[in-house]
């Protein structure tokens, strides 16, 4: 992950541990997006958080992701139960964020995003498999 600031906190080991963490997924500043001319060039963040209940993990991003990352997720997890909560903790300034396939489709989420494949869908999933590991220790 690009610049990531990490706020740990963890409550009862035994029954429950949180983590948060804040994950730049701005593009780089000579991306190009061909669909909507061009990409946005303020940074822009998206807030991760993971609470963990014995073998489940909720999941938290402050943004509205594509189902197909919500399910990288839960294939990469290393918890036997994991779900992606979205639109938690605020509003990020991102629009939707699409799945790096999809970026191929000319959909109005794809038309409108200020990102670019590569950025967000990685850094999100590895950021929140980052806490998920984090809330195991």
């Amino acid at each position: 992950m690009s610049a990531c600031s990490w706020h740990i906190n963890q409550g009862l080991k035994a029954r429950f541990a949180w983590a948060l963490a804040r994950v730049d997924i701005t593009p780089p500043s000579d991306a190009v997006n061909l669909a909507a001319g061009k990409y946005a060039h303020e940074k822009l963040y998206v807030c991760l958080g993971v609470l963990c209940i014995g073998n489940i993990a909720l999941a938290s991003v402050n943004a509205e992701l594509y189902t197909a990352i919500g399910l990288r997720l839960k294939w990469e997890s290393p918890m036997a139960n994991t779900v992606m909560v979205t639109l938690a903790n605020g509003r990020a300034d991102s629009g939707y964020i699409p799945n790096d396939t999809a970026f191929g489709a000319l959909t109005f989420q794809v038309l409108g995003s200020k990102l670019k494949p590569g950025c967000a869908e990685t850094g999100i999933v590895n950021g929140l498999l980052d806490l998920i590991a984090t809330t195991q220790k």
